[in-house]
């Protein structure tokens, strides 16, 4: 038997079964699922800060902005939830309103009212006639405007009757009765004067005209 010729036959095999080896291992790293892409990184949402009060005499309705949607019924209505833009008794101008379907929206315009010595001192400070006609001052340095919906079903506290007269001790009307007034010829005196408004988590819930002598 030729030795030598067994040995290169044996060579040749080997050589064959080690390629073989390496074409399979080429073929599984080919074939392996590379790694899973990290899922995107959720980015903070962006808060915004509210701007606090006060307004001028009729700006244009362009720069009202809508302030924050109410909390849904059932969230936690404690001090520290509490809307930042909520206030009670703001005395504001209504300068506009608008409805759509069941809901109404005003925009509101706020300002200062002062009496007695404090209108006196505050006109006299910004060169105004002093005393003040009528005992009052209404101060109103922000333009700012802004528009919040108001709670439907809530009563409205207006000084006049539907004659133009003025009823001084107020009456109470519903919501709808006081906005179909708004949209009707009464307008310019059912939002005439100055309101005290209440806003609660980001709801009008308090509408009540005041009476200026």
């Amino acid at each position: 038997m030729d030795l030598r010729g067994g040995k290169a036959i044996a060579v040749i095999a080997g050589v064959a079964v080690a390629a073989a080896a390496l074409g399979g291992l080429g073929v599984w790293l080919a074939t392996r699922p590379g790694p899973e892409p990290a899922p995107p990184s959720a980015s903070a949402p962006a808060t915004e800060s509210v701007e606090p009060t006060a307004p001028p005499s009729s700006p244009p309705t362009s720069t009202a902005s809508e302030e924050p949607t109410p909390a849904p019924s059932g969230e936690s209505t404690s001090s520290s939830a509490r809307n930042p833009s909520d206030v009670v008794d703001q005395p504001t101008l209504v300068v506009d309103w608008s409805r759509s379907g069941d809901r109404i929206r005003l925009t509101l315009d706020y300002v200062q009212v002062l009496w007695g010595e404090d209108a006196n001192r505050e006109a006299a400070r910004r060169g105004l006639e002093s005393p003040v006609p009528n005992d009052y001052l209404i101060v109103n340095d922000n333009p700012r405007l802004r528009v919040f919906p108001v709670r439907p079903g809530i009563m409205v506290h207006v000084i006049y009757n539907d004659d133009g007269t003025v009823r001084y001790e107020g009456r109470d009307l519903t919501l709808d009765e006081w906005y179909s007034r708004l949209e009707g010829p009464l307008a310019d005196q059912y939002s005439s004067s100055y309101f005290l408004v209440t806003i609660e988590n980001g709801v009008i819930t308090k509408v009540a005209q005041q009476y200026t002598p």
